[in-house]
């Protein structure tokens, strides 16, 4: 069994799409609402969240954010909770740099990827 993932499946030569060779090509979008949940609740294991924070309202903010954007989103977030003098993050925190990062896959590429896929 081979697994292979890539950001520019375009890029694939044909030859390696021939029946025998890679058969089957699996499309993995971003996050849903309710798996970015689960990730922001993995992040939260190994960060000091403020015990009220509301993952729903950090969820609604991250729509098409993969796994490592929300990782830098955390990370964003606890700098700005530091230089606040708090020691821990809060909502407040997530809203505040949220603008600040965009997802990594754009509206383009997924347009694109949804059309190679089929």
């Amino acid at each position: 069994v081979i697994l292979a993932a890539t950001n520019h499946p375009e890029a694939i030569d044909t030859s390696i799409l021939r029946p025998g060779r890679l058969d089957r090509l699996v499309y993995v979008p971003p996050p849903s609402f309710e798996e970015r949940m689960v990730i922001l609740q993995i992040l939260k294991q190994t960060t000091r969240f403020s015990e009220d924070i509301d993952l729903r309202t950090v969820s609604s903010l991250t729509n098409n954010f993969t796994g490592a954007d929300l990782k830098a989103l955390v990370r964003k977030a606890g700098l700005c909770a530091l230089k606040a003098g708090r020691a821990s993050i809060e909502t407040q925190d997530f809203s505040a740099v949220a603008s600040d990062i965009q997802p990594s896959v754009g509206h383009l590429d997924l347009l694109r990827y949804q059309q190679f896929r089929r």
